[in-house]
């Protein structure tokens, strides 16, 4: 039975060449996609790490500037853990797409705007000290917050 498309050694060779670089190449792409993913999810843990350092110091900078009544320092690292924070949520709800975690950080968002309120009411007494009932009372309920 004759062949439609004789092709001769040389041709074949060729057409296998050919084949085998395709696959070459589709290897190649698919290790890079994948390494681009995996550094894209490594970032994105990095980042939750990040928010979770922030919101720490941002408590810790809440209490410390109660323990030191109302020293400056303690209110400076407070704000910039928070400018981090705030920073890393709007990274994170960009960039994560799974539902799940979309819903969760929808639910998170709203609990800490009433934190940062708190904590913004806070930073406006005039007097931080153990003898202001009213800044302890408040101190309290941002702290069961957090």
């Amino acid at each position: 039975m004759p062949s439609l498309f004789p092709l001769t050694v040389k041709k074949r060779l060729l057409l296998i060449g050919c084949f085998v670089m395709l696959l070459v190449g589709l290897l190649i792409w698919s290790g890079w996609h994948a390494m681009v993913l995996v550094q894209q999810k490594n970032h994105v843990a990095r980042t939750l790490e990040q928010a979770s350092a922030s919101l720490q110091v941002v408590l810790r900078g809440v209490a410390e500037y109660a323990l030191t009544e109302g020293t400056p320092a303690p209110y400076k690292e407070t704000m910039g853990a928070i400018g981090g924070l705030e920073e890393s949520m709007v990274y994170l709800i960009d960039k994560i797409q799974a539902s799940e975690v979309q819903d969760q950080l929808a639910k998170i968002n709203p609990l800490w705007q009433d934190l940062r309120a708190e904590i913004d009411a806070f930073f406006e007494y005039e007097e931080i000290s153990p003898f202001n009932t009213e800044a302890m009372i408040h101190y309290g309920r941002l702290t069961a917050k957090g």
